[in-house]
């Protein structure tokens, strides 16, 4: 038979709302949609302030300044070379 795969479905749904204490699954999607607030404030859903955390250490390197600083010495690097250690490619 073809139903035997929702019951597992819906019980897994529903121990994933009582974990994090959700009544509604649209309540779920409000926590999710919400603004975003300044880093050093907790929430209270310690499933979304865990992710968030994970979020936030991944994009600090990518967003700094000493990041942006390196890529534009790495790129000026690779200018310097092309243009005047390869230089232009030989004529025939």
């Amino acid at each position: 038979g073809g139903g035997g795969g929702g019951g597992r479905r819906e019980e897994f749904l529903t121990n994933m709302r009582k974990q994090l204490k959700i009544s509604d699954m649209s309540d779920y999607v409000d926590v999710m949609e919400r603004p975003r607030e300044s880093s050093s404030k907790g929430t209270g859903n310690f499933a979304y302030d865990d992710i968030r955390r994970t979020e936030d250490r991944a994009l600090r390197g990518w967003n700094s300044e000493a990041f942006a600083k390196g890529g534009i010495g790495v790129c000026l690097a690779l200018l310097f070379v092309y243009v005047f250690v390869v230089g232009p490619p030989p004529s025939d």
